[in-house]
């Protein structure tokens, strides 16, 4: 009798209704493209994608709409678009791994930082790792963006460093 009840409890366990889940809502970063087209927006091809795609609007403080990039040369990218981050987060421009492998264009500073004060157009270094040129046109993907939680961090000065385990287990 006592299995009965047993295997009657494991089986209303299994079959018992789990708790909804609550929905998370996405965490939202206004944009503002200077020339007030969307086609600036950093976009993402799907929905989970970890980060988005960026273009280049145009290079150089000229603003040229297209560009060659020889071999270890750097250009700078501007992107066309302001973020407006809130405190306590941040964007990291980061090379794209298929540029990388494929013709050797990366960011020159990868990760870049945006911090939430940054109010201006976001620029991008690239650099030419490659051994043939580059050319790269207005429109053309980049790099990739990825948005962060920050944690908030005081730095303390001190005298003296203590010991790690390491330093302590070698002196023996």
């Amino acid at each position: 009798m006592q299995d009965y009840y047993r295997d009657r409890q494991n089986q209303d366990r299994r079959y018992r209704k789990r708790p909804e889940r609550s929905k998370k809502q996405p965490f939202s970063v206004r944009v503002q493209t200077l020339d007030g087209s969307i086609e600036w927006m950093p976009s993402r091809e799907n929905s989970t994608d970890a980060s988005f795609t960026v273009k280049a609007k145009s290079f150089t403080d000229e603003e040229l709409e297209s560009y060659v990039l020889e071999p270890d040369a750097r250009v700078l990218i501007n992107s066309g678009f302001i973020l407006d981050l809130m405190p306590g987060w941040e964007a990291q421009i980061r090379t794209k791994h298929n540029l990388a492998i494929d013709v050797g264009l990366a960011v020159l500073d990868s990760p870049s930082t945006i911090d939430s004060s940054h109010k201006d157009e976001i620029k991008i270094i690239l650099v030419n790792n490659g051994e043939d040129d580059i050319t790269l046109e207005s429109g053309s993907e980049v790099a990739q963006m990825v948005v962060t939680k920050m944690p908030h961090v005081k730095l303390w000065h001190v005298e003296k460093i203590q010991s790690s385990v390491k330093d302590i287990e070698s002196e023996q």
